[in-house]
């Protein structure tokens, strides 16, 4: 049980499924959730045996107002938790971890009572023996045993399906990241001008709010597949939060003599880059280096330490990076 506390407690402080009535079904989803859920590391004090006080990083889920992202939202801003603050536009900033659990319960599947292990280990059959694959990964890397238990269509029309629900998430994705990037750059401009803290607060918690949301849109990992409307409801949110943050900026802006300002060009990754001084070319040299040189020493210490530590037949053969063919 010790193990486990705090998603006890984070089930019982948020009420709709106690610890205690969980059923084995629950189980098989609970074990997952321990990792894939939206936490935080709470300050909390405590005490030694020996009187002495410290204060420790405790693993807490933040449900107690629910699981939505408003909820969540609301119970961050309830304690004034901010994970860091932006160094552009100076707005506290929430970092969502990956909420799969959360969006999960809001999708056709989580309220089917479908647990993680039923598309993720699928039962498989051995003659007369019936076990959970422990090859845990994709539902779609063996949809005949997964997906299509339920599902009517072809393995082909599946993925298909699949494939456009990603792509409406990832549209409204990008929207939300335009829109949120904009904000920063323009919150930025604002206080460069001399605006005041009072004035810019509504507009930096609008930012806070929409960019939690599209961070919980898009760290939810399989969030489009568990619950697609959810996770488009939310980066629409996302959308709106941003949109209301410029118009307020855009006041501001006005007020102090740069209405029409416009933030700089980030259109590609290359722009991206320079934009934020990001030495791409000595990093990847960096990188290289290290894979033919101390990368090397470790496996040969490795390998001759008469210990079990280095397996070859878990070598990567091919390093897939986004750089590959650049050097």
């Amino acid at each position: 049980m010790n193990s486990i506390s705090y998603l006890a407690r984070a089930l019982d402080a948020e009420g709709s499924e106690p610890f205690d009535e969980a059923t084995h079904q629950d189980m098989r989803t609970l074990v997952c959730v321990q990792c894939h859920a939206e936490y935080y590391f709470k300050k909390t004090e405590w005490e030694d045996p020996d009187g002495k006080k410290h204060t420790a990083g405790v693993v807490t889920f933040p449900w107690e107002n629910g699981l939505s992202v408003e909820n969540i939202e609301e119970y961050y801003d309830e304690r004034k938790f901010t994970d860091w603050t932006h160094k552009l536009s100076k707005a506290p900033m929430l970092k969502a971890q990956h909420p799969g659990y959360e969006t999960f319960k809001t999708g056709i599947h989580g309220q089917n009572n479908l647990a993680c292990a039923d598309c993720h280990m699928p039962y498989v059959r051995e003659g007369a023996v019936k076990y959970s694959n422990h090859k845990i990964g994709s539902p779609l890397d063996d949809i005949s045993n997964t997906c299509l238990n339920c599902h009517g269509e072809s393995e082909e029309q599946f993925k298909q399906i699949v494939e456009r629900k990603l792509e409406r998430k990832e549209e409204l994705a990008a929207a939300a990241t335009d829109v949120l990037s904009k904000a920063h750059f323009e919150a930025a401009k604002a206080w460069e001008l001399g605006a005041t803290e009072e004035e810019m607060t509504p507009a930096l918690m609008d930012i806070r709010h929409g960019q939690w949301r599209w961070d919980f849109g898009v760290a939810a990992h399989g969030g489009f597949f568990h619950a697609p409307e959810e996770t488009l409801r939310i980066l629409a949110t996302a959308i709106d939060k941003g949109h209301a943050a410029r118009l307020k900026l855009r006041v501001i802006l006005a007020k102090y003599g740069e209405p029409g300002y416009e933030g700089p060009d980030y259109s590609t990754k290359e722009k991206a880059q320079e934009l934020i001084g990001l030495q791409m070319d000595k990093l990847v040299d960096e990188k290289i280096t290290f894979l033919n040189t101390l990368r090397e020493e470790w496996i040969q210490k490795a390998s001759h330490s008469g210990k079990e530590i280095y397996d070859p037949k878990t070598e990567v053969k091919e390093f897939k990076t986004s750089y590959a063919d650049e050097k």
